[in-house]
């Protein structure tokens, strides 16, 4: 993995004077990184190790011409989806990708955002829809057209001090060439107001190729809630709301061949925001949940896939097949008080 350090374009004074949200002069700032500090050993992975070498290039590209809806959105949105599809950034595609190029474009980029917070010690697990994806096989359900995962308020400062407009180079094995991913934090992440329904993505883990992305997403201290008695109260921007109990402490797991860590509580969770059948019904956006091969197949073909622009560069097919054993109860290897969410 190349690590390239972007310099952010983006100035003070262009943050609309409609949020009240100061954004911490740390995330313009290129400071040195500490040493990362494992919560999971690192394991071998099929890419390049990281280089002590930072390039600097520039960051935030121009918006203007590009298949973005920068021109469309409400005043003081941060993140600009796709004029073709609110799960691409328009800064880096121009069309959709095909239905299987999709799939293998989006598990190469959980492996890449993975190895690479393990690299840097973030504290990361995955959620919503790729949580639910582990649930049935510990992959990515094949209909998704996105990632979600959460971070602790701790890991998302870290992350905006030192790795804010940073793009992550992989050469993947069986690519003739690599693939850049670039991590950017909203700088509005520091804005903890539910109200800020514009900015409930905190940042964003972006293929330069394919313009698909990870969404990441912080989770706080609901102190007023604390206040009135619920103790342990979390929440995140986009109003999902936990306790310590059902996020702490994260289980260690496998997903997409890597590891990767889920939050503790995980049947009560995915039960919460999609219903309990969610959980057991094996028919769902026309597949069938295949027990025999553990893997969602389509239930007929599908006619509007779109095809890649040319010279589109899709993940090889020919990748490790994943293990096909769920378990009902992973151990937890993470103490409960090594939780690293922020309390002040």
């Amino acid at each position: 993995m190349r690590l390239l350090l972007f310099p952010a374009l983006l100035s003070l004074s262009s943050v609309p004077s409609t949020f009240s949200a100061a954004i911490p002069q740390a995330l313009y700032e290129i400071p040195s990184a500490p040493a990362p500090t494992h919560r999971i050993a690192p394991e071998a992975l099929d890419v390049t190790p990281p280089s002590a070498q930072h390039e600097m290039i520039s960051a935030r590209v121009d918006l203007s011409g590009m298949d973005s809806n920068a021109d469309t959105d409400p005043p003081g949105k941060y993140f600009h989806e796709a004029h073709f599809h609110h799960h691409y950034d328009g800064r880096f595609a121009k069309n959709e990708v095909s239905y299987t190029a999709r799939r293998e474009t989006l598990i190469a980029l959980i492996r890449s955002y993975l190895a690479t917070m393990n690299e840097i010690g973030a504290e990361t697990w995955i959620m919503h829809g790729s949580l639910l994806g582990w649930w049935w096989n510990k992959r990515i359900m094949p209909w998704d057209t996105d990632l979600d995962v959460m971070v602790s308020e701790d890991s998302a400062n870290h992350l905006a001090k030192y790795y804010n407009m940073t793009v992550h180079h992989y050469q993947h094995a069986g690519w003739s060439t690599g693939r850049d991913y670039m991590l950017e934090m909203n700088p509005y992440y520091t804005n903890t107001s539910r109200e800020d329904t514009l900015n409930k993505i905190d940042g964003r883990w972006v293929d330069m190729e394919s313009g698909l992305f990870i969404d990441i997403t912080v989770l706080h201290q609901d102190v007023e809630a604390q206040a009135a008695g619920d103790i342990g109260a979390l929440f995140c921007k986009d109003n999902h709301t936990y306790t310590t109990d059902m996020i702490f402490p994260l289980r260690e797991s496998v997903f997409e061949n890597i590891t990767a860590l889920i939050p503790y509580a995980y049947a009560e969770i995915l039960a919460d925001e999609y219903g309990p059948a969610a959980l057991t019904n094996r028919d769902f956006e026309m597949h069938h949940f295949d027990q025999a091969v553990m893997d969602w197949i389509p239930i007929s073909s599908v006619n509007d896939i779109p095809t890649p622009e040319p010279g589109y560069e899709a993940v090889p097919t020919d990748l490790p097949k994943p293990a096909t054993t769920l378990e009902a109860a992973p151990t937890p290897v993470i103490p409960r008080t090594g939780s690293s969410i922020a309390t002040s």
